[in-house]
């Protein structure tokens, strides 16, 4: 049958621990009951920004992308 789904909750726990480097889990970002927008992450390191990611992938180039404009407007 396979290993079970894991949880949106464990899943954004999952990503935050690949992308290290100061970034912590808010939880997920619900619209409304049944849809999910995405996982909201604050960059806690260098930016203090939060931001919206589905998955890995996603949120490393969304955490890219702040921190340059970050850097950008330093």
């Amino acid at each position: 049958m396979g290993e079970p789904k894991p949880s949106l909750a464990e899943e954004g726990e999952r990503i935050a621990k690949q992308l290290g480097n100061g970034v912590i889990y808010n939880g997920p970002w619900w619209k409304s009951k049944d849809e999910f927008i995405g996982h909201t992450f604050t960059d806690v390191a260098v930016t203090g920004t939060t931001f919206i990611c589905h998955d890995l992938e996603d949120c490393k180039a969304r955490l890219i992308q702040k921190r340059k404009e970050f850097d950008a407007k330093g």
